[in-house]
Order: C-alpha cells, then structure tokens, then sequence
C-alpha cells in the first residue's frame, strides 16, 4: 500500500469494528427476527463488546495510547457488557433461586475493563515477572474448563450447600485442575511437539531444498550440453 494511504487500513478496521458494535447496540430490538438469529450465529452479540473491545485495545497496545475514537468505543462496549451480564443474572435468578447483586456485576466488569486498559496503557508492566507470567499460562486450560463443570457443580450443589463453600471450592478446584494440565500434560506435550514436529519440517525443508539444487544442476547440465552443440 502507498505510504500515504496506511491511515486507510487502520480506519478500515475501525469502521467494521464499529459496525459490529452499532449491530450489537441494537440487537436487543430486534432479536426476535429469523434474519437476526442468523446473524448472531456468526456476530455473537451477547458477547460481542467484549471481543470488539479487546480488538480495540489490542489495536492501541502499541502505542500505549487511546484515541476518542477508540476510547468512546470501548466505553459503548463496557455498558453493553454490563446490561448483558444484568439480563443474564435475571435469567440465573429463576434458575439457581439466588439473588444477583448489579452493583457487584458492574464493578466486576468495570475490573476488568479498567485492568485492560491499565495494560494497554503501559502502566502494569511491573507485573512483567516469570511467576504471573506463569499465572497466564494458567488461565488458558482455566477457560475452556471453567464453564461446563462449573455449570455441572452448581446445578448438583447450589440449593443444598453453603454458597459461598461452593463459590470458593469451585474455583479452587478449577485453579487446582489447570495447574495440573499445564504442568503434567500441556507443558510436556508442548515440548514433545515442538522437539519432533520441528525435525519433520526440518527434514522436509531440507528435501526441498535438495530436489531444487539437483533441478538446478539439471538444468546446467542442460545447458552446457547444448552450448557444447
């Protein structure tokens, strides 16, 4: 792309980001309609601010910096995140018998929300040790685990037990079970993969790199035969 034209890229991502943001504003309206169950089969709206904001600040994590433009949008995204987690607790309500407080939600996600931006804005970065680092690593194995059987623990538990004994003891199980994935399964695989899966493309490099030199000496055999001619 000319030099003159990169803001081109940059605002293209931001236009579509912020259409999938508008689309999810007024989703609620209009969520009813086939055309728009479809779309969302794609576009995820309920969960959509969260991954266009973590776009948005992913896209301004190099510069440290935040526009308006961005900022005004990650702000949009905070709110609609907050309302979605709002209904979802209204939905959990009939389904667990529990009350949900708004005012912990919100501050969980403003958490969350603010955090992020601290990273982006450079000001965590004393945070950069081997052992949070480590904690990173964790969080992977943690999400993909913590939905199901965490559904699976409440559904069986909530109701009959101490909630707060169940809170805590889920969430140490599941710490407890991705610290174990991490070191005793993802961590060794990780290193076998990377140690034998680099000799197979070490070795079919190197064939290719064999049969293009013999395609060259053929070639100047060719060559020099019919100059001799």
């Amino acid at each position: 792309m000319d030099g003159a034209y990169w803001t081109m890229s940059v605002e293209l991502r931001f236009y579509v980001l912020a259409t999938w943001l508008a689309l999810s504003v007024i989703y609620p309206l209009v969520q009813g309609h086939i055309i728009v169950k479809v779309i969302d089969l794609f576009l995820m709206f309920e969960w959509s601010p969260a991954f266009i904001a973590g776009m948005l600040m992913a896209d301004s994590y190099k510069s440290n910096k935040i526009n308006i433009k961005n900022g005004t949008a990650i702000f949009i995204c905070f709110i609609l995140s907050t309302l979605h987690r709002m209904i979802y607790a209204k939905m959990a309500m009939i389904i667990y018998q529990e009350t949900f407080s708004k005012p912990i939600i919100a501050a969980v996600i403003f958490s969350v929300y603010a955090i992020l931006l601290l990273v982006v804005l450079g000001r965590l970065k004393w945070l950069n040790k081997s052992y949070f680092l480590y904690l990173a690593i964790i969080t992977y194995p943690l999400y993909f685990e913590h939905q199901r059987i965490g559904y699976i623990i409440f559904n069986n538990l909530m109701g009959n037990h101490n909630k707060y004994l169940i809170l805590s003891g889920t969430i140490t199980l599941m710490i407890t079970a991705s610290f174990i994935i991490v070191k005793y399964i993802a961590g060794p695989l990780s290193n076998y993969l990377e140690k034998y899966l680099g000799l197979i493309i070490d070795f079919f490099l190197n064939l290719r790199y064999n049969s293009a030199s013999l395609d060259t000496k053929t070639i100047e055999k060719m060559s020099n035969s019919i100059s001799d001619k």
